[in-house]
């Protein structure tokens, strides 16, 4: 994997500090106190084939417009959540006062997946918000002891689960509830799952697994129903946004150690990089319309800001520029 680490990377343990590597962000400290994964002994894969790295274009094409959700962390671990426009100016608040991770658009682009504790007993739970930083809801519990990370919009109707039980490490995997309410549990897989994405036509989930504390993360594909598991790529940062699948099905968008790669279903890899691109990288998410890549990157010295690259690596764009740690999210419409 030496071949797709940037020319310059902050080290791995200096973002553990200063991000907690979670990936559900400010909740994350959280997470990981309580998430007692069990070991799977799922299928291994291979490194890819192949990494060979992107260009950037010598005539970039101006940024496309539109409006970028992300979440700025303050000293105090506290994560608050701001609109601003695909070019960095019109910054404003996103429902404040209130505290949430965000992850998935919904697919007619009027919600987001949300993640939280809620007041039964401290369980992990997901919920909605509306793309205007209304209609905050969280569901019930759908069991007392099962936290339930309830961040991708799933086919029909459904959403998809990262599960565990602090009691019993044999409950972790991938479940699915309804996304009207959170009723109708259903598991999908057994082990320590992260999902992150399903592919455009929604037969298939992309999640990343973790065989135990000590083994590297796998980026995995399977078929929706939990069945014919393919291994594609080892060494995915389990942090912030895991993995996105781009719009066309072509390629799985997810990190190794602070670069961005991108993996095809056959589990062929290259470096998402560009000139300007030479920073710790993380939390890739395209565009709606594949043109774009949205994510977090530290540069030497600096905490994470908020950027937006084309599709080959070139035109980027830095979105936010302050002095605290600043969390990419999603594309809003």
């Amino acid at each position: 994997m030496s071949s797709i680490v940037p020319r310059w990377k902050v080290s791995k343990v200096s973002i553990q500090a200063s991000r907690s590597m979670s990936r559900w962000g400010s909740i994350g400290m959280l997470i990981l106190a309580v998430a007692i994964a069990s070991c799977s002994a799922g299928e291994s894969a291979p490194t890819a084939e192949a990494v060979e790295n992107r260009h950037a274009s010598d005539q970039p094409d101006p940024a496309s417009p539109g409006r970028v959700l992300f979440a700025r962390i303050t000293p105090s671990d506290a994560s608050r959540h701001y609109v601003i426009d695909a070019d960095g100016s019109t910054q404003r608040p996103f429902a404040p006062g209130k505290a949430f991770e965000t992850r998935h658009l919904s697919p007619d682009g009027a919600k987001l997946a949300i993640v939280a504790m809620n007041d039964q007993g401290g369980v992990i739970v997901g919920g909605t918000i509306g793309v205007d930083g209304k209609g905050f809801r969280l569901f019930e519990s759908a069991d007392p002891t099962l936290h339930l990370a309830c961040g991708v919009w799933a086919p029909h109707g459904r959403m998809a689960c990262e599960g565990w039980d602090d009691a019993d490490p044999s409950r972790s995997g991938i479940y699915t509830v309804r996304a009207s309410d959170g009723s109708g549990l259903q598991r999908v897989t057994h082990g320590r799952d992260v999902p992150c994405d399903y592919s455009p036509d929604g037969t298939q989930l992309a999640f990343v697994r973790a065989a135990g504390p000590d083994e590297v993360e796998t980026l995995t594909v399977m078929d929706a129903d939990g069945t014919h598991l393919r291994p594609l790529f080892r060494g995915v940062t389990l942090s912030g946004i895991t993995c996105d699948w781009s719009p066309d099905g072509r390629s799985i968008l997810t990190e190794s150690d602070g670069t961005l790669v991108v993996v095809s279903p056959t589990g062929k890899a290259s470096s998402f990089s560009g000139e300007e691109i030479d920073g710790y990288a993380s939390g890739g998410v395209w565009s709606p319309d594949g043109a774009r890549i949205l994510f977090s990157m530290a540069l030497e010295g600096e905490q994470f800001d908020v950027y937006s690259a084309a599709a080959d690596g070139s035109d980027v764009v830095r979105i936010t520029d302050s002095d605290l740690l600043e969390e990419a999210l999603a594309w809003l419409p």
